[in-house]
This record gives C-alpha cells, sequence and structure tokens, in this order.
C-alpha cells in the first residue's frame, strides 16, 4: 500500500473526550515517515483549527474538508497523494461512510470499531470492510502485512 487515508472523528479524535484516540499518535509518527497520509474529514466548527491544535497537521500531505464525504473526496486524495485508488488505504469508523465509499472505489478498507458507530453492521457487500480493528494501534501490523 503506498497511502493511507483517515477519516477524523472517532478514528483520529475523540469528539465526546475533545481528545486524541488513544495510539493515534504512535500511529501517526510509525506511518508519516513511510507512508503517504491524508486526512478527509466534515467540516463542523473550526474543523482545520484543532486538527493544529492538536499538533497531527504536520504528518499529512492531503488534508480534505469537506461539506460530505464522497467518492470525489476521496479520489482527490488519492491524486493529491500521486496514488492510484487500489493502492490506498481507507481507515474508518462508519460501514455507510468511509467504507462504503472505499469499496465503491476498489481501495483496501479498514472499520475501526469505536465510538458511537462500533456497533454499526454492514447491511450489504459492498458495505464489508476487508478487515476490522479495536484498537487504533492494531493498524501498524496490518500495514506492515500489506507491504
Amino acid at each position: 500500500m503506498k497511502a493511507v487515508i483517515f477519516d477524523f472523528n472517532r478514528t483520529l479524535y475523540d469528539p465526546e473526550q475533545d481528545k486524541l484516540i488513544k495510539g493515534s499518535s504512535k500511529v501517526l509518527n510509525t506511518l508519516y515517515k513511510k507512508t503517504k497520509l491524508a486526512l478527509v474529514t466534515t467540516e463542523t466548527g473550526e474543523r482545520l483549527g484543532l486538527i493544529k491544535q492538536l499538533g497531527i497537521e504536520k504528518f499529512f500531505n492531503k488534508i480534505l474538508i469537506v461539506g460530505e464525504k464522497d467518492k470525489k473526496s476521496f479520489l482527490a486524495c488519492c491524486d493529491a497523494l500521486g496514488v492510484q485508488p487500489q493502492d490506498a488505504v481507507v481507515v474508518g469508523d462508519r460501514i455507510k461512510g468511509e467504507i462504503a465509499i472505499g469499496n465503491k472505489l476498489g481501495m483496501v478498507t479498514i472499520q475501526f470499531k469505536n465510538g458511537i458507530f462500533a456497533d454499526q453492521l454492514p447491511e450489504n457487500e459492498g458495505e464489508k470492510p476487508k478487515m476490522v480493528i479495536t484498537k487504533l494501534v492494531d493498524l501498524l501490523k496490518i500495514l506492515s502485512d500489506l507491504k
């Protein structure tokens, strides 16, 4: 895999606790040295300011803040990173969001079962993640196995 596209809320950041998810710093510190990273998030409030305040802006080659996530936003991340969708991994907590979109584009999809969407189940084949994690740091092992 040449690139990883992360969701923000409940994947890297816990909005209910107003802090980074446990393991976020380790995962980002490890990956950004050897993998192209993008962050795609919806605009609620001053999202870019929060990302800067958390100190994670520096890890991403591309940060895309959109009104609604869709295929175009994920393709824009791939274009910015210079990779084809099939060479990208999408990590997110929402089956109907990041996972379904990533699957439609032929990306490797990893569902992070965390927060209020942890119990969300796929309703069809197109919503099934390729892999599931319950701890963000487990992503490092999965990605090293995909190389």
